[in-house]
């Protein structure tokens, strides 16, 4: 009995070997994979072309530091930015046919992560900011770069990864260049399967909207918990009879990303793993060239990260009507506002 015994003991370790090994290599294989998703992360980042310098005329890859009114400032290394958009689409993403269909992304925010204090910052565009665009015509043969309201800068692709791309490289050049680690871009109609998939979202509405046909009844100041219909028309509806209305409409927008965000950090605080069935599951109803170890990495950092409302910007500049909505991005404010994220005194 006793050399059974010892037998058994020695099978039993040899188990435990293996299984200790097993287990070695799968976390292994799950930092390799999250740590291959940072490096790629960073490597998107990485750009050349207008700084921050362009204030002055001068182009150069973008500056580590910077001296701004006599102030030394320090880039934050590591930050990560991404691009978000919400386009005025209701059905699953479609490749477009015509070079001039790609719709509008009439809600633009960049989200800036900084590993080092945790912060999440967010700048909400007017869709009516005017920038540089790339025009093309119906053949997708290109005409022009010019003027023109940035939401529309996404309409001239297909619908899909090449109207993404120029919108981030329309928004980099506002931002002087800013380099820019990824987008995501969902058609509108999805907004009811993100609100849900959150468990819905508590809000102290900004405006009245009622739709009885719908059953909708959002009244200001009373606050609820929006189920996805009404997410929907809070982040929709907009009278374009009504000069500035994308005005409101962009304050109820970042009103619902900022409670929004704070519900999916909730969710992803109960289930690490939130992240990446949402980005399978719903992968028919937006654009992104986030990958899945790069939503793997974010996921796992999440929990480091804060947000409150204080973090969230808005352009100033000047707003005009013509035959169309223009605003104008104050250089200045905006050069300020990018130290102000990016960077650090000393």
């Amino acid at each position: 009995m006793g050399g059974q015994s010892v037998k058994i003991k020695r099978i039993l370790k040899r188990v435990f070997q293996v299984l200790a090994l097993v287990l070695f290599f799968l976390l292994s294989a799950v930092v390799f994979f999250l740590m291959a998703g940072r490096y790629r992360l960073y490597r998107s980042g990485e750009s050349a072309g207008q700084t921050p310098h362009a204030l002055s005329g001068e182009e150069a890859a973008w500056p580590k530091e910077v001296t701004w009114q006599g102030t030394s400032y320090r880039y934050r290394e590591d930050m990560l930015t991404f691009l978000l958009m919400g386009i005025d689409k209701n059905e699953e993403v479609q490749p477009s046919e015509s070079g001039i269909d790609g719709g509008q992304a009439d809600g633009m925010f960049l989200v800036a992560l900084d590993p080092h204090s945790g912060r999440i910052s967010i700048i909400s565009i007017p869709r009516d900011t005017m920038a540089d665009i790339d025009y093309y015509d119906e053949n997708g043969e290109f005409m022009i770069r010019a003027p023109g309201q940035i939401t529309l800068q996404h309409g001239y692709g297909d619908g899909a990864e090449l109207s993404c791309e120029r919108s981030v490289r329309a928004v980099s050049e506002l931002f002087y260049g800013l380099p820019i680690h990824g987008y995501f871009a969902v058609n509108m109609g999805v907004i009811y399967q993100l609100n849900n998939a959150v468990g819905g979202v508590d809000i102290t509405p900004l405006e009245t909207i009622v739709d009885e046909a719908w059953g909708i009844d959002i009244r200001e100041g009373v606050p609820m918990h929006m189920n996805g219909d009404e997410a929907y028309y809070y982040l929709r509806i907009r009278d374009v009879d009504v000069p500035e209305s994308a005005v409101g409409r962009l304050e109820r927008q970042k009103q619902y990303l900022t409670a929004f965000l704070e519900a999916a950090a909730k969710a992803a605080d109960r289930d690490l793993w939130f992240p990446i069935r949402c980005y399978r599951n719903l992968s028919r109803w937006y654009v992104t060239d986030l990958t899945v170890d790069q939503v793997a990495y974010l996921a796992s950092q999440i929990g480091r990260y804060r947000f409150d409302e204080a973090e969230m910007y808005t352009l100033q500049g000047e707003r005009y009507r013509a035959d169309y909505e223009q605003f104008y991005a104050d250089p200045q404010a905006l050069y300020e506002l990018i130290l102000q994220i990016y960077y650090e005194a000393g």
